[in-house]
């Protein structure tokens, strides 16, 4: 299975040419080797940039909110994974929580009215270190100079009106 993953990455990047690609639920991947999964395709990724001359990328999407996720590699799995960027869904989850007014599940937690402060000025993961009320964890602690790897997105709009539209649909029915 590791073999045909990191083919896949080889072929996505290298064959197919492209930029990058958006690893999904990374937090999910439970790997025990002492060079972990992440960091291999992350090396691999490097390589490609290496022979061809144009940068090429992935992008963790991780509710864990780890800084070893894009902080260097080091020798013999020592040090971070090393990918080149981390999805901050707390950016997404804080705007939508303001725009929308939707606090329901994991939105609970970016209802906090510090949150928009802090993921705008501070940092883009407003659990750092803090406790999730949705995960009931604690997260990994504040990304420092990584932070500036962070990605945060809003969805498309339609689609942000769409959810809107049903929450109010939904507070005039009660």
């Amino acid at each position: 299975m590791r073999a045909f993953i990191l083919d896949n990455v080889a072929m996505w990047l290298g064959d197919f040419h492209l930029d990058g690609l958006r690893l999904d639920a990374v937090h999910e991947l439970h790997d025990r080797r002492a060079i972990h999964i992440l960091e291999e395709m992350a090396a691999l990724a490097d390589e490609v940039t290496e022979e061809t001359d144009i940068p090429r990328s992935l992008i963790a999407e991780s509710d864990r909110n780890d800084p070893a996720t894009v902080a260097a590699r080091g020798n013999g799995g020592v040090g971070g994974f090393g990918l080149h960027g981390q999805w901050a869904d707390d950016v997404h989850h804080t705007l939508h929580v303001h725009l929308t007014g939707e606090t329901q599940g994991y939105y609970s937690d970016f209802a906090d009215p510090e949150a928009l402060e802090k993921v705008l000025s501070q940092t883009p993961f407003f659990h750092d270190g803090t406790y999730s009320s949705f995960r009931c964890a604690r997260t990994a602690p504040r990304l420092t100079r990584q932070s500036r790897l962070a990605i945060a997105s809003l969805p498309h709009c339609k689609r942000m009106t769409k959810s809107a539209t049903a929450l109010s649909e939904t507070d005039s029915r009660t």
